[in-house]
């Protein structure tokens, strides 16, 4: 009796242990199909992301090798359906007054723009290809890009004017968000890259700190150093005191004095803010 009631103390002892173990395998088990789900997930995630890439990289491949000229008409026609289509918005909403102001400053654009570009291919500073149809060596494509993008520019006044689409208040945060964020980007280019200029990070921020203080003084006094600079730079720095700079030209100062403008407006947007806080 003693000896069948032990085996049977010890048999369930045995059956407890085995269910212990099959529980814990059970566990493993779970946690194990759980591990490979994840593989599994994370390997489709980076199938999808190489897929991604290799679509972009295809994408970039395409439009270099779509030549110059063929590309600007393409973004052209892109324009003008943009425009068509803000016009017919525009005139529908009972604002064709905007449209006439929009032609005015899209003749503007395009009037400037042929004489910038005039000038430059008159100094040979730059050449276009025979493919595009020229006035006076200019391509025509060029200054009706400028009247189609004047004409859009009204659009988006429109919008931000009287559509009511558009929370002025609301558009404001979100762009200066936009801005500051963009300009954080272009400082931490800066520092990895050195074809990558310090203005295109000072400046989206400059903006977005104005835009909390936005007082017009603050931009004139912001002028002043800028010009200070370059006519430091160019006055005194190279032609007096014979400092080198490698690939200095006129090009280069105006690059080196335009982060004045932007530090400036920074430090003084700054400065205005703050004492709007603190009195």
């Amino acid at each position: 009796m003693n000896n069948s009631k032990k085996n049977e103390s010890d048999n369930s002892k045995n059956d407890g242990l085995i269910q212990e173990n099959v529980n814990r395998l059970l566990i493993r088990k779970e946690k194990i199909e759980q591990e490979l789900m994840d593989i599994v997930q994370k390997m489709q995630d980076i199938e999808l992301i190489k897929t991604a890439r290799e679509r972009i990289e295809s994408v970039n491949i395409y439009f270099s090798r779509v030549p110059g000229h063929k590309f600007l008409k393409i973004i052209t026609i892109l324009l003008g359906i943009g425009v068509i289509i803000a016009c017919a918005e525009m005139y529908l909403s009972g604002h064709s007054e905007i449209i006439g102001l929009g032609i005015i400053v899209g003749l503007l654009a395009a009037v400037f723009d042929y004489i910038l570009e005039y000038k430059g291919v008159i100094k040979n500073e730059w050449d276009y290809p025979t493919e595009h149809v020229k006035f006076m060596k200019v391509p025509i494509i060029i200054p009706f890009f400028s009247f189609l993008s004047g004409i859009f520019m009204s659009y988006i006044y429109f919008k931000f004017t009287y559509s009511s689409e558009v929370d002025i208040k609301n558009a404001k945060n979100y762009a200066q968000i936009i801005l500051f964020v963009f300009g954080l980007y272009g400082i931490y280019r800066y520092f990895i890259d050195s074809k990558f200029k310090l203005i295109w990070g000072l400046m989206p921020i400059a903006l977005s700190l104005w835009m909390m203080v936005p007082y017009d003084w603050i931009i004139f006094v912001s002028i002043l150093p800028m010009y200070a600079d370059y006519y430091f730079e160019t006055r005194f720095l190279v032609k007096r005191y014979g400092i080198k700079y490698e690939g200095y030209d006129a090009n280069a100062a105006i690059v080196i004095a335009l982060p004045y403008f932007a530090f400036s407006v920074i430090l003084l947007s700054i400065v205005a803010k703050l004492h709007e806080i603190l009195v």
